[in-house]
């Protein structure tokens, strides 16, 4: 390269960036749901609900949602709200 340019010089090539591609394993996306987020989860997604929509049936904020969805904990007066609505009771029972 030339100085204080960014031409390089016909024998000079630019350096080529080699980014590995990195495939996770299929077991996290196959393996059985271990916690109630992951349950509550999956069966809004199986009935084909937005997290809006448990957020009105459930009267709590979305973030409090996604937190139970990504492994945060769910308080004990929650699980009456949770175990009141059909769309999870078959996850209570």
């Amino acid at each position: 390269m030339y100085p204080f340019t960014n031409i390089l010089r016909r024998d000079q090539t630019a350096e080529k960036i080699e980014i590995p591609l990195i495939i996770p394993s299929l077991g996290k996306f196959t393996r059985g749901p271990i916690t109630l987020g992951e349950h509550l989860r999956r069966r809004r997604m199986a009935l084909g609900l937005d997290q809006k929509d448990v957020v009105a049936r459930l009267d709590v904020t979305t973030s409090t949602v996604w937190n139970w969805e990504h492994g945060w904990a769910i308080g004990k007066c929650n699980y009456i709200k949770i175990n009141a609505y059909s769309f999870c009771k078959t996850i209570l029972i």
